[in-house]
């Protein structure tokens, strides 16, 4: 009878360590695989860039990241030059692209009424915010380009002004911390290419 207790015991013990690694390991008892869930954490910004196609001026201001198990995020982008307005309507991914890059994907709206994707690329290198990077494209979500930054670097992002350089760019990025308790979707789509 002793046995049996002790062996029910064991039983219940291991399928409660078995249950706590899925919960802990993100669903996979040892995810291993190549593909990665969103990061907890956030990302906030804002600032003028002038590496637009016209080399006129373009306002932005850009948040996301994972709440509450779903994306969230904003997109107001202004290009002076050619009087393109995108302005974010949904989020659908938030990627990590190295310790200090997020990937924000998401769908908008331009002042033309035209329903678009965007992919949004923010770097946070440091205070002040003028080593920070942005870059955006702009899509029609079957991978035709209709707008995108002019790169400053190969990333598809350009310099917020930093020093060195010669642009007057300006603006911040910065990546918060996320809440450990927090999760957001599996995953996610990029309808940008």
């Amino acid at each position: 009878m002793m046995t049996l207790k002790r062996t029910m015991m064991r039983k219940i013990t291991l399928l409660f360590l078995a249950g706590s690694l899925v919960v802990l390991g993100g669903g996979h008892v040892f995810p291993w695989g190549t593909e990665q869930q969103p990061p907890k954490d956030f990302v906030t910004g804002g600032g003028f860039i002038f590496c637009t196609p016209s080399g006129a001026m373009a306002n932005f201001g850009v948040g996301g990241g994972v709440k509450n198990g779903a994306f969230w995020g904003h997109l107001n982008y202004l290009d002076h030059g050619i009087g393109l307005h995108v302005k974010g309507t949904g989020v659908t991914n938030y990627l990590l692209v190295d310790d200090k890059t997020r990937d924000i994907c998401g769908t908008a709206v331009t002042d033309t009424g035209l329903n678009v994707c965007y992919r949004v690329r923010v770097g946070d290198y440091g205070e002040p915010g003028n080593l920070d990077h942005f870059g955006i494209r702009v899509t029609n979500c079957s991978g035709t380009v209709l707008y995108q930054t002019t790169a400053t670097y190969s990333d598809g992002t350009c310099d917020l002004g930093g020093a060195g350089t010669a642009t007057p760019d300006g603006g911040n990025i910065q990546l918060h911390k996320g809440n450990p308790s927090n999760f957001g979707p599996a995953s996610g789509t990029c309808n940008d290419a």
